[in-house]
């Protein structure tokens, strides 16, 4: 199986702007909940949903940190591939079988609409259009 993986520079790329994600992510926590840690409805605060977009940020940034981590600084067999290509041998290889029906010339199709229609009609039973 032959695979195709990232560079190490992109993957060093994609782990700085994970570490910039996850620095976002805390910024964003901390401003949203000041902000919103005065406001409420009773028991619930209305407010209290954008602090976790700041969570989510923080959890996907990590992950992908993760990935590009071991992306940038793993061995070459421990690398994630973009794209795995299987050789398949030649006794596995199917023979290839037309499917297709056969071409029918007592019909034709609308130009308009596709439908199947008889060659003696002059429009289309479907849509109206003009056939010639």
């Amino acid at each position: 199986m032959k695979q195709i993986k990232p560079g190490r520079g992109p993957s060093k790329m994609g782990l700085a702007g994970s570490v910039i994600a996850i620095v976002f992510g805390v910024f964003w926590t901390m401003m949203a909940f000041e902000m919103t840690s005065n406001h409420g409805m009773g028991g619930f605060r209305s407010m209290s949903i954008f602090p976790i977009f700041g969570v989510v940020f923080i959890i996907v940034g990590i992950v992908q940190a993760i990935y590009h981590y071991k992306n940038s600084y793993g061995k070459d067999e421990d690398r994630y591939s973009i794209i795995d290509i299987v050789e398949v041998k030649e006794d596995e290889k199917q023979e290839t079988v037309n499917t297709s029906k056969t071409v029918d010339k007592d019909y034709i199709y609308c130009y308009e609409c596709g439908a199947k229609i008889g060659r003696e009609y002059k429009f289309c039973p479907e849509c109206g259009k003009d056939l010639r």
